[in-house]
């Protein structure tokens, strides 16, 4: 018998969903339904780490005597201990793009909300005040502004293919540059950061999180 353990807290509803995928043969616990005493004795049966946000530190990972794989649902895989799952030859895996299109849109929604003004008109509304002319001054549009992208790898790219569909003029930053096929399917130039700091209207930050990437 496989065991998995499931560290992020799900909804039941949603939890319900994963539980009927579970084949035969595997067993599937979820973390947030454990005491600390059947946590530290589930860790030591277990198989396969699976989790999003959840931080897998070096003492989770020796308790897991029998851990054979980690898998991470997403893409940075900061809040894993990589150095202790390499002490245990524990492979650590990741989803890219698999939430590539949902991040973009969300980009292009925060985006527009700051530039629309809209957190503020939706809570003015609320109160029964109609300010759209107080804010005619100080909302903008974001067509024909310069969008400057650092990081195109998956979500990067996604997003600039939707803000192209608003008629931005796109810019990007990449330790390596696009295909000349894919620059031309985006119209996106490539620039140095510099160059792209001084020219962009809007700037989005499309990298992984690791030490070179910091500030």
């Amino acid at each position: 018998m496989e065991r998995i353990l499931y560290f992020d807290h799900l909804p039941d509803d949603l939890k319900q969903i994963v539980l009927e995928k579970v084949q035969p043969g595997v067993t599937l616990t979820f973390w947030s339904d454990l005491s600390e005493r059947q946590r530290e004795l589930e860790l030591r049966q277990t198989d396969y780490f699976i989790l999003t946000a959840f931080k897998i530190d070096e003492k989770i990972i020796r308790l897991a005597e029998k851990l054979k794989f980690i898998q991470k649902v997403g893409i940075g895989v900061d809040n894993i201990d990589l150095v202790a799952a390499a002490s245990r030859s524990v492979p650590v895996s990741n989803t890219p793009g698999g939430n590539s299109i949902s991040v973009s849109e969300a980009t292009i929604l925060f985006i527009l909300a700051l530039y629309r003004r809209l957190i503020e008109m939706n809570q003015a509304t609320k109160e029964g005040k109609w300010y759209s002319w107080n804010f005619r001054s100080s909302s903008y549009e974001i067509y024909g502004k310069t969008y400057g992208l650092i990081g195109m790898g998956n979500i990067g790219y996604e997003t600039a293919k939707r803000s192209k569909a608003f008629g931005t003029n796109i810019v990007y930053y990449d330790k390596r540059r696009l295909s000349f096929e894919k620059e031309k399917e985006i119209h996106a130039q490539y620039v140095s950061l510099d160059q792209l700091l001084q020219v962009s209207d809007i700037i989005s930050v499309h990298v992984p999180l690791l030490p070179e990437t910091r500030v």
